[in-house]
Order: C-alpha cells, then sequence, then structure tokens
C-alpha cells in the first residue's frame, strides 16, 4: 500500500473538513496551498513564526495548518502553541514536523495529536487533531446505566 503524498493529504484533510475559516502557520512547502484549495474557498489567515505570540487576537478556525514552526520554538513553547490552537483557536488542527525533529510521538499523543502520516524515507511527518472525533463515548456513558430515574427506588448508590 502506498502512502499518500503531502498534497493529496491535505487536500483530504481540506475536502473532509470544508472550511469558511483556515489558519496557515508556518509554511508547508510541499504543498500547494491553492491547488489543494480547489474545492472549498476558505478565508485564510497566514501567520509565521514570529507571529506565534499574537494568537490570542484570532477567532475560531475551522482548521489550522502548523508547518516549520514547533521545532523553532525553545522549550515547551511548541507544547504551548499546539495546545492552545487546538484548545482555543481551531477545531481541527495538522501538524507538520519536519525530519530529525526532537518531538517524539508519545509527546504528541500526550497532547491529543493522531498520526496521519510518517516518514518512510526522512520526510516529514504529519499530525492532526480533530475535536469531533478525539474521545469517543464509552459505552457505560448512557442512561441504561447511570442517572436513569427508573433505577432511583432499585438500587442505591
Amino acid at each position: 500500500m502506498t502512502r499518500p503524498s503531502p498534497q493529496r493529504l491535505i487536500e483530504t484533510i481540506i475536502r473532509d473538513a470544508e472550511p469558511e475559516r483556515m489558519l496557515l502557520l508556518g509554511s508547508l512547502p510541499e504543498v500547494d496551498l491553492a491547488a489543494a484549495c480547489h474545492s472549498v474557498s476558505p478565508r485564510v489567515t497566514r501567520m509565521g513564526i514570529a507571529d506565534a505570540d499574537k494568537l490570542q487576537d484570532l477567532a475560531i478556525h475551522d482548521l489550522a495548518l502548523i508547518g516549520e514552526v514547533v521545532e523553532h520554538l525553545p522549550g515547551r513553547a511548541g507544547e504551548h502553541l499546539l495546545a492552545r490552537l487546538r484548545d482555543l483557536h481551531a477545531r481541527r488542527v495538522v501538524v507538520r514536523l519536519a525530519p530529525g525533529r526532537e518531538w517524539s510521538l508519545q509527546r504528541l499523543t500526550g497532547l491529543g495529536f493522531t498520526c496521519l502520516q510518517t516518514s518512510g524515507s526522512g520526510d516529514a511527518e504529519y499530525f492532526g487533531f480533530d475535536i469531533a472525533t478525539y474521545k469517543t463515548t464509552p459505552d457505560w456513558l448512557n442512561s441504561r446505566n447511570w442517572a436513569n430515574p427508573e433505577l432511583f427506588d432499585k438500587y442505591r448508590w
């Protein structure tokens, strides 16, 4: 099975998300964003690494694409940036990480990101976060098992 090119991956994500507002933080050098947005026409906000501290002024975006940014931030600033984007500024976040980075899969998984495309030959890797699919509802979390008024007289909690 061949893995999709970064261009095709981003095209699929944009097509599925159908964003009205999209944030591009940094750059995705192997992706032609105009071609990737051919099926939708989102309002794109572009920011560079120097603008990362201006996030508090942003509105909520449907999709945020981050590339060549978190690797260059000192210390835990990259984690704080991703967490802020994930929690406050975007419903769906895609991060491009360059090869040879210090970011581990465990570190990104701890932030709620999943691997979208792995590096096979030293290429960049893509990770994503989607609030709609982040946490599935467990089977026990339903009215049959708790907060069911019909069971109040039968069981004592």
